[in-house]
Formats: structure tokens, sequence, C-alpha cells
């Protein structure tokens, strides 16, 4: 029988940490873009930045966070909490933060339509 399962990569620094769970490249092709969950450490922030070309969608699953978007000068503040789960839909062009500002760690779950490639990264801060 093979084996069906795959070590995940997880990346941490000061501000908690992120792991990609689903890459086309890894599923054949099947899905484009990838899915990834990420951690916001308490007073961290993470974000700060657009991308040209992709589009992602977050939700929170564990904790409470601040998600700002700014574009054109507008910004809009969002919360994202477990109690009320919000599914948010990021555009282009849309800069986009998380802000923690509460004493315990938020997770938060996103797909991006885009794999992530770092020698064309596609993010602008």
């Amino acid at each position: 029988m093979k084996k069906n399962k795959r070590l995940l990569e997880k990346k941490e620094d000061e501000r908690g940490w992120l792991i990609e769970l689903f890459k086309g490249s890894l599923l054949d092709d099947k899905i484009k873009g990838q899915v990834y969950s990420f951690s916001i450490n308490p007073g961290a922030k993470r974000g700060n930045h657009y991308h040209k070309r992709k589009t992602e969608w977050f939700s929170i699953l564990e904790g409470r966070c601040k998600l700002i978007l700014e574009q054109d000068g507008e910004e809009e503040e969002i919360i994202l909490e477990n109690e009320n789960p919000l599914l948010v839909k990021v555009l282009p062009n849309v800069r986009h933060t998380f802000e923690n500002e509460t004493e315990e760690k938020a997770i938060v779950i996103a797909y991006i339509d885009e794999e992530f490639n770092p020698n064309d990264p596609d993010t602008f801060r």
C-alpha cells in the first residue's frame, strides 16, 4: 500500500507560523493556486502587501484578528473571529494587513488562486 501522506513545512518567525496545505503542483494540477494556513501571534501584524494578479480568500479558524483592506485611499476594517466566521475575498491591488490585538494567537486559513513562486512572488509592500 502506498503511503498517502506528506510532511508539511512549517515556516516560523516572530509574527507566527505559515503552512502551505495544498498546492496544485502536488495534486497533479487538479487545483490551481494553493490553500495555506498561518498564525498571528498576540500583538503581531502580517501581510501589509497587495498582489497585482492574485485573488485571495481568508477565514479564521481560531481566535480573533482585524483585517484591514486598503485601496485608492479608502480603508475598510473587518473583524475575523471564530464565533462568527466570515469568508473574505481580497481582489488584486487591495492591500491587506492582519493585526492581532488580543492576548491569544489567531489562526487563519486562506486560498490564493496562484501558487506562490519565489522567483515571481507578485507581492508588493
